[in-house]
Formats: structure tokens, C-alpha cells, sequence
């Protein structure tokens, strides 16, 4: 028995970040973002899908290049 197999599979570009970067309230998730350095803004985010490496896509709310605080996100909650 012979068969022909095609895997077609969609190449996108996305926005990935550490898992530590994204901050969640109920079913909304956020990250920080820094605006200048010293100063951090709240950003909401769409996420997408896991990755296998404790990575999110993100869909919406960032662009490539954006400066986020990976590490100690929580910590600027409270200011």
C-alpha cells in the first residue's frame, strides 16, 4: 500500500515573550512595557498560543521591538 502525504503548514511572523513577562487579572493579561528608561506603562495583550519553551505568542498589544520587563513584572503592580 502506497500513499501521498502533503503536510501543509501556515508560516506566520509573531511576538513571543517569557512567560514571567505576562501578568494576569481574571481573563485579562498585561505586560510592562518601558517608555523611557526608569518608566514602565501597563499594556493589555491578546495572547495566542504556548510554545514548548514557557514562551506566549502574542497577537495583539505589542510590536516587534518593544521593551517589556520580563523578570519582576509583579513588583510594578503595586506602584
Amino acid at each position: 500500500m502506497f500513499a501521498m502525504i502533503r503536510a501543509v503548514r501556515a508560516v506566520r511572523s509573531s511576538v513571543v515573550v517569557p512567560e514571567t513577562a505576562v501578568l494576569r487579572e481574571g481573563s485579562s493579561a498585561y505586560v510592562y512595557l518601558q517608555t523611557s528608561p526608569g518608566h514602565f506603562a501597563r499594556r493589555a495583550v491578546t495572547l495566542g498560543r504556548d510554545t514548548d519553551r514557557h514562551e506566549l505568542e502574542v497577537i495583539s498589544g505589542l510590536a516587534p521591538g518593544d521593551t517589556i520587563v520580563v523578570e519582576g513584572a509583579e513588583l510594578l503592580r503595586a506602584t
